[in-house]
């Protein structure tokens, strides 16, 4: 008697990543609808959009989870942006690379995509994340702790401290206090702490890689570089930019311009922002954090490759810079992605423009914020409706885990036809 040999069902790896992600918010909204989470009812709208900011390390929300949620639903809330944050990093490397052990070439896309070189060992990338991050959070605790200490109780204050400390790693912008960390405006250690930990979270675990390697290369790069780079650059002129538009302190220019890169915090009341602060905050939420990290955005690297490019394209010649030439596969990429980007947040935005009663700044920023995971409001999403709130979850949803999903379902072996170029007249 024969036996037939099962063949086994293997999903797309984009696939296997959407799936993931919304196993894990599903799981967070039950949590969160357990009653020992909850000190007040909330709707179950509310509970999922909280569930999907929580894992897309977003942090916008309808509600104050300081007042609704009690400690339970808290620690449930830190520990889905726990696993978004660290997740994204650490987990996509696992789940891919277990998914697709026998494809050689969906290896080597996987660290193309998250920008490994090709003689990177995963065993060593995932320790060095997984200690790292627990590290930082563990030393961005202990400093918020000695502020915490003089304001809360022993128990409080180092429930707080552990809570910002991964909320601000992770650049989930979550917090405890009801209004951000206004009531911190004066204290430069929380600001400082808190920003550091935004940017050493939204730096990325390539770079962190790059810099483990660096005894043995001897240089870093060209993706570490240009990270390096658009980092300084983006915080000197968004602090810079915001101390000259609004009349606000150094220290909180400073904040703010690392914060709204997808952070979510904020220091003092974002519904008094002038225009011109609002349109500086919007160009820095979509520009974002970088890849590989915790943070959205459309990453570094893309702006920084669409930029230089656009110029080479008129001019001629390759996108050089730090004496390496970004390959044409990466502009092509970038330019995608950028495209993408773009379209998403034009159609969400035009969709709130129908269902929401605000201005359109103030609807085009929600919905950079949302797209880009930052967390920002300026007062929207308390007050949005039921299917404003559904295109919020749906466009956190979208800019936390699209990127991802698109780059890995291009791994299907598929013969492409090739035809004869002709020349479209552009402009």
């Amino acid at each position: 008697m024969m036996t037939q040999k099962k063949i086994p069902v293997r999903l797309p790896v984009g696939a296997v990543m959407v799936l993931g992600f919304f196993l894990t918010i599903l799981l967070g909204f039950l949590l969160l609808l357990m009653p020992v989470s909850q000190k007040e009812p909330v709707s179950i709208v509310d509970l999922f959009f909280v569930a999907t900011s929580a894992v897309c390390v977003t942090g916008l929300t309808p509600v104050d989870i300081s007042q609704v949620f009690s400690v339970f639903g808290q620690t449930v809330i830190m520990f889905l942006f726990q696993v978004g944050g660290l997740g994204f990093a650490v987990i996509v490397v696992f789940v891919l690379y277990a998914v697709s052990s026998t494809n050689f070439s969906v290896k080597n896309l996987v660290r193309e995509s998250l920008g490994f070189s090709p003689s990177a060992k995963i065993g060593r990338i995932l320790k060095y994340t997984l200690l790292s991050t627990l590290t930082i959070e563990f030393i961005g605790a202990l400093l918020l702790f000695l502020s915490f200490r003089k304001i809360f109780p022993l128990g409080k204050a180092i429930y707080n401290s552990v809570f910002h400390s991964i909320s601000a790693y992770n650049n989930a912008g979550f917090d405890l206090f009801s209004t951000s960390l206004v009531s911190f405006n004066q204290n430069p250690l929380v600001l400082i702490t808190v920003a550091v930990l935004i940017i050493l979270g939204g730096i990325g675990y390539i770079v962190y890689y790059d810099l483990l390697m660096y005894r043995k290369k001897k240089h870093l790069s060209l993706h570490s570089k240009i990270v390096f780079l658009m980092t300084g650059l983006l915080l000197v002129t968004g602090t810079v930019i915001l101390k000259l538009t609004e009349n606000e302190s150094w220290l909180i220019s400073f904040f703010h311009s690392v914060s709204c890169r997808t952070a979510g915090f904020f220091a003092s009341d974002l519904t008094l922002l002038s225009s011109p602060g609002i349109l500086i905050m919007i160009f820095l939420m979509f520009i974002g954090a970088s890849p590989g990290s915790t943070g959205g955005g459309l990453k570094t690297t893309t702006f920084y490759s669409i930029l230089f490019s656009t110029t080479k394209i008129f001019r001629g010649g390759n996108t050089t810079v730090f004496n390496r030439t970004i390959s044409k596969d990466s502009i092509t990429k970038a330019f995608g992605l950028f495209s993408l980007a773009l379209a998403i947040i034009i159609c969400a935005f035009f969709f709130l423009t129908v269902t929401e009663n605000a201005s359109f700044e103030a609807l085009l920023f929600e919905t950079v914020s949302a797209y880009a995971t930052v967390g920002l409001t300026v007062g929207v999403t308390p007050n949005l409706t039921l299917w404003g709130k559904i295109i919020i979850i749906c466009v956190m949803f979208i800019g936390r885990v699209g990127a991802i999903s698109i780059i890995t379902s291009i791994s299907y072996n598929h013969t492409e036809i090739k035809y004869p170029d002709e020349r479209v007249c552009i402009g």
